[in-house]
């Protein structure tokens, strides 16, 4: 009988303020059931545009993926190591999958990828050889295209 005691000196007010929190009248301004507050993100993951934004998704988690290993490829700190890393990342962002992707998006990753992929194989040495290419334009028509769809 001392032992639980003991125990609910030391718990109680544990279990005491972890229910008193959960029942709180101080919540947000919507139920804590509630799944989506952002209405315009519920339609847009609804229907023909919620498919084509899974399979951005899908295609930039690959090419993500695909990237950190070049990253780590990088950070062994062997030179021809990450050359061919980074190779065959750019030659990947050639060949991704964007089946169900919007068109716009197509349009904007393939020029995007294009560009990084303007160079000869033959005349790397090491990444530094990678010819410098103007990607501002590129970046700024793909990120617009991806804010369109919610995807940060």
């Amino acid at each position: 009988m001392v032992h639980i005691r003991e125990c609910m000196r030391k718990w109680l007010p544990f279990v005491l303020m972890a229910a008193a929190l959960g029942v709180s009248p101080a919540q947000d301004v919507a139920s804590p059931d509630a799944a989506e507050l952002d209405l315009d993100l519920v339609k847009l993951k609804k229907g023909p545009k919620g498919r084509q934004r899974e399979a951005m998704r899908k295609a930039l988690l690959l090419v993500h993926l695909k990237q950190k290993e070049t990253w780590l490829a990088e950070s062994t700190g062997e030179a021809a190591l990450h050359l061919k890393a980074e190779i065959s990342f750019r030659r990947y962002l050639a060949a991704v999958d964007l089946a169900g992707c919007p068109e716009e998006f197509k349009r904007a990753f393939r020029r995007y990828a294009g560009l990084l992929n303007s160079f000869e194989e033959k005349d790397l040495k090491s990444v530094r050889d990678f010819p410098s290419v103007p990607l501002q334009k590129a970046g700024r028509e793909l990120f617009r295209v991806l804010l369109n769809y919610r995807l940060e």
